[in-house]
């Protein structure tokens, strides 16, 4: 929150706790209840709408068909009576508006939304460059995110789909059009193993250097200010976000396809953006 705040100064006024509370937590469980009966009563339509439940299901990712349901679905409860929510018991949070229906959603903005209301996401989070940016790539430099995942979640990452290519195939198959004398910053998350990326890539007669002692808010701006290109995992949301905020020519995002990732349903992510500037910057690689 903190850092979200220095970075964006459009968030200053927001309170990031104000239903972090019982209040909202009894008001949600409310809806689901309540959507419930409306179902099972035959109050709403319900035709042809994959996920009558999308209102409150945190989990679900919008695209196209599960947007128009959502919408659907809001505009059916929204000219119902209202239920009056019980009081929660919270009396620290009395002056908080908490409609029903409210939508409710865990999951990042979906490519979908994305492409719909790009040019309102960049006019709307407008980096603090003054008090955030210290270095900056150079013009002919490709930026390197690894974010490390699989050291902070040595046990669940790989499974989960947060997986990143090793130094070798990093150097072999991401840098694989790169000529010897290219430039390269590498910035991290962690330390990890950032000294065998580096080798790997001189290996190939890259120019490379490991940007580091830098605040995260520093490094975002490193990414967002680079001009050639970035790569890196798709899962990484700092990645992407500065893939929609910045102006580089290419954002190179790649995924990794491997046993535990099928297992556990993980996919090859690829979107084809209508958005011009989008679908000339985003590039989802996929990886065996």
């Amino acid at each position: 929150m903190q850092w979200s705040k220095a970075a964006f100064p459009v968030l200053a006024p927001y309170d990031f706790k104000e239903y972090n509370t019982p209040k909202f937590d009894n008001s949600h469980t409310f809806q689901k209840k309540w959507i419930d009966t409306l179902i099972d009563n035959g109050k709403l339509n319900i035709t042809n709408i994959t996920n009558p439940r999308i209102l409150t299901d945190g989990n679900a990712i919008l695209d196209r068909v599960t947007m128009d349901d959502l919408l659907n679905l809001l505009n059916q409860t929204w000219h119902l009576d209202w239920p009056t929510v019980p009081d929660s018991g919270d009396n620290n949070n009395n002056n908080s508006t908490l409609h029903t229906p409210h939508v409710y959603s865990e999951q990042m903005m979906s490519d979908y939304c994305l492409d719909t209301i790009y040019h309102k996401i960049r006019n709307f989070f407008q980096l603090d460059e003054e008090t955030n940016c210290k270095l900056i790539p150079e013009v002919n430099e490709t930026v390197l995110h690894l974010r490390n995942f699989i050291a902070e979640m040595p046990r669940r990452g790989k499974g989960l789909g947060f997986e990143e290519l090793d130094p070798v195939r990093t150097a072999s198959e991401l840098f694989a059009n790169h000529q010897a004398g290219d430039k390269v910053a590498i910035i991290s998350r962690l330390d990890n193993d950032i000294e065998k990326y580096k080798e790997a890539l001189e290996m190939r007669g890259l120019k490379v250097r490991y940007i580091e002692g830098q605040t995260g808010n520093a490094d975002f701006c490193f990414l967002i200010k680079a001009q050639k290109e970035i790569i890196g995992q798709t899962r990484s949301t700092f990645a992407y976000w500065a893939s929609i905020l910045g102006n580089m020519k290419h954002a190179r995002l790649y995924s990794v396809d491997t046993p535990n990732t099928r297992r556990r349903g993980v996919r090859y992510h690829s979107y084809n953006f209508t958005n011009s500037q989008l679908k000339e910057r985003i590039i989802y690689e996929n990886y065996s």
